[in-house]
């Protein structure tokens, strides 16, 4: 899937470049502040943990599966809002086919990640939050763009500087296995999403965060980086509050 191999560039240099364009994207989303701007750090975070810049072809195709999945996502909320039911099990029908689709072409970990948060917030942005509604699905999709122009700008910038290893090229999956995880993936966000749809209790971020441990596609995997993350909060969040202290 995603181009994940390790790298043989210093540890030092790889950090630098990844806290170079998250803290660009991030200055950026903040100065512009569109709805739902702040996926768009995450994502870059995510680009450039890989052993290279992004291939054209993987952009656009990340972007067009952004975009077909938000579509698909504001069509099954509008015309399903009254049967919540049917919608969710329309939504779990979608994200089974595009996780299908994404494993067995062995494309970017991102266009996971862009098929599914399409699907899952939108339904979620068009009946718990309407004031945000189908204008945060344009946020997304800019989201995505940003997310992936910034990549490429911070590796023009900070270009790799030694050779990945040979030999860690992502293969398409056998349909067996890769119909086994879409549908463990489904096991998960389903009742997530009618959780939020029937209750809406807590935040978008929630949905968000699924999504990516999700997309670990492992689950000791999945709850080591759901921990990192807790730690990672607690101490932005803990030097935050001495500052303001």
């Amino acid at each position: 899937m995603s181009d994940l191999a390790p790298s043989n560039e210093s540890t030092h240099r790889r950090a630098l470049r990844l806290a170079l364009g998250v803290a660009m994207v991030f200055a950026f989303t903040q100065l512009a502040g569109w709805p739902m701007s702040h996926i768009a750090p995450f994502m870059t975070a995510i680009l450039l943990q890989d052993s290279g810049p992004l291939p054209l072809r993987r952009g656009g195709f990340i972007l067009a599966m952004a975009l077909l999945s938000i579509l698909s996502g504001l069509v099954i909320a509008l015309f399903l809002a009254q049967f919540p039911l049917v919608l969710v099990m329309v939504a779990c029908a979608l994200l089974f086919r595009f996780y299908m689709f994404i494993l067995r072409s062995a494309d970017h970990m991102l266009a996971v990640i862009a098929a599914v948060i399409g699907v899952i917030l939108m339904p979620y942005l068009v009946l718990i939050q309407p004031e945000v509604g189908a204008i945060g699905g344009l946020g997304i999709l800019l989201d995505f763009a940003v997310a992936i122009t910034g990549a490429w700008v911070t590796w023009y910038l900070l270009p790799v500087s030694a050779a990945p290893p040979q030999g860690h090229a992502a293969e398409a999956l056998p349909y067996e296995a890769a119909a086994s995880m879409a549908f463990n993936m489904m096991l998960v966000l389903a009742p997530l999403l009618a959780a939020y749809l029937a209750f809406g209790w807590g935040t978008i971020l929630v949905l968000v965060y699924s999504v990516i441990f999700v997309a670990t596609y492992d689950s000791k995997a999945g709850f080591e980086t759901g921990l990192k993350m807790i730690i990672a909060n607690g101490v932005y969040g803990g030097n935050w509050y001495a500052a303001g202290v």
